[in-house]
């Protein structure tokens, strides 16, 4: 159960990776590309948190690193136990995400945000795959915590 998690992870995380080098392939100049009436692939470059919050401090390597070692650990802790599946795949979404943004950071100095999705309330909001991955992990981990059995046993 833990390869399969990890290979999850690390696949997940490879596929943003590899938007991410191929973003940065095509000049600036061509972008934004089209890609359907309200999607545009960009290229950001993204020195802080979301929507650039905190840019260039120290903080901004430091905590996603901290944060992503204490997730790991505890979906080795639910791998190793072949525990509760739920929670396990929102872990392997967020730690992916996590690790392709920490990659982004450690290699470049910043992260590769290319998705522009045109929508009246989100205009200014560009994100990358990775992102999606850390949302998307978030709800389905705290679903799994809200709504699974015994979530008080450990």
């Amino acid at each position: 159960m833990f390869l399969k998690d990890l290979s999850m992870l690390f696949s997940l995380s490879a596929i943003d990776i590899a938007f991410k080098d191929n973003v940065l392939y095509v000049k600036k100049d061509n972008y934004p590309i089209k890609v359907s009436e309200k999607v545009n692939l960009t290229n950001v470059e993204n020195r802080g948190f979301a929507l650039n919050v905190l840019e260039d401090k120290p903080l901004v390597k430091y905590v996603p690193i901290l944060l992503t070692a204490f997730l790991f650990f505890r979906l080795c802790k639910l791998s190793l136990k072949r525990k509760k599946a739920l929670e396990r795949f929102g872990l392997i979404l967020i730690i992916a995400g996590s690790l392709s943004n920490i990659y982004d950071r450690l290699k470049r100095g910043y992260v590769v945000d290319y998705i522009h999705i045109d929508l009246p309330f989100i205009k200014e909001v560009i994100f990358n795959l990775a992102d999606v991955y850390i949302c998307v992990g978030s709800i389905t981990a705290s679903f799994a915590a809200l709504f699974t059995k015994n979530r008080g046993k450990r």
